[in-house]
């Protein structure tokens, strides 16, 4: 007995063709190239440490104010005029202390003036102790003769003067350090007392030259003002 096989007719939701096919693949595999690329970029922006994934390279060398530590050796400046600008305004770390102390020496002076009553004193500095260094001027000239064709000679001279830090070499590990000149303490800008005497202007006076005595100030640097009570 004869079988026959019927083929029955399969009903699919697309009907692709070849070309069709091709097409479809090629288009899946841009998009997932695209998502790896979106994924790669995002953690590279997402990277940096600063605004916008962009990252702040670490300061060098900075001086500040308030603390004598520095990111660097002092002799590190040594032949460049950097390095001799940046060790000559040198901020102390005991700047405010000796602000304290002097203002806590001149208030001590000026409490024991009689009918001055309690005082107290600020002073203000029109900028910071400043250290000078000893450094060697190194003066260079070139002098250069150019000939053209018409037989003119052109004499070029470039001059440059540079400083270069004095190092001497000491200590327990040998390590090089500027030879420091002299120490320039800043100026005094003002001082202002306040006392409970201030109000007689007699004790008023006494307490203004008392200041310019021990500070050596001006008067015109000087305020005494009462205390409120």
């Amino acid at each position: 007995m004869d079988v026959k096989k019927s083929k029955l007719p399969v009903n699919l939701p697309f009907n692709f063709k070849e070309p069709q096919v091709k097409s479809l693949f090629l288009i899946i595999l841009l998009g997932l190239v695209g998502i790896y690329l979106l994924m790669v970029g995002g953690g590279a922006f997402k990277s940096g440490s600063g605004p916008g994934g962009m990252g702040r390279a670490p300061s060098q060398g900075q001086i500040m104010p308030g603390g004598d530590d520095r990111n660097s050796d002092p002799g590190s400046g040594a032949g460049s005029d950097e390095g001799v600008q940046d060790l000559r305004y040198v901020a102390s770390g005991a700047e405010l202390e000796r602000k304290t102390q002097l203002e806590r020496s001149v208030t001590a002076a000026l409490s024991e003036i009689r009918g001055a009553g309690k005082v107290t004193v600020s002073i203000t500095f029109a900028g910071t102790r400043v250290n000078e260094y000893a450094s060697n001027l190194i003066q260079e000239k070139k002098t250069t003769e150019e000939r053209d064709k018409e037989g003119v000679t052109r004499v070029t001279t470039d001059a440059r003067d540079s400083d270069q830090l004095v190092l001497i070499r000491g200590g327990p590990q040998g390590q090089e350090s500027p030879v420091l000149l002299e120490t320039r303490e800043p100026e005094i800008r003002g001082v202002i007392v306040m006392a409970d005497g201030a109000a007689d202007p007699g004790v008023k006076l006494i307490i203004t030259r008392a200041v310019e005595t021990l500070l050596g100030v001006p008067p015109h640097k000087v305020l005494v003002l009462p205390r409120k009570r």
